[in-house]
């Protein structure tokens, strides 16, 4: 079973960073810039930077909860969703990061 860390190293190595740069760049969406100057389009280290800490604070917050809850963390346009549950007696580590441009839910428990 992978550890955290892997999970995070394999979401980190395969995620589209250049797809996020040219979204951003078509929907001039930018990330604000308390210390860079004027706000800006980030280039992929800087993306893989931010991506990287919302892992570790997704990691971080599913270890704080029992088994079988869901922890997110986001910020930019980056979410990363950390999971876990039960499947035949083992534990489950599910990492996801995702460039959330839209999104709608809805749910009911009637």
């Amino acid at each position: 079973m992978k550890k955290w860390k892997e999970l995070k190293e394999e979401v980190l190595q395969n995620f589209n960073y250049e797809e996020v740069i040219k979204v951003m760049g078509f929907l001039n969406w930018t990330w604000s810039a308390s210390l860079e100057g004027e706000d800006y389009i980030p280039n992929k280290e800087r993306i893989q930077l931010s991506l990287s800490e919302r892992c570790d604070n997704a990691i971080e917050g599913i270890k704080e909860l029992e088994i079988g809850n869901t922890y997110y963390a986001s910020s930019g346009g980056l979410k990363v969703t950390a999971s876990t549950w039960y499947e035949d007696g083992k534990v489950v580590k599910h990492l996801e990061c995702e460039f959330v441009v839209t999104s709608w839910e809805a749910q009911s428990d009637t």
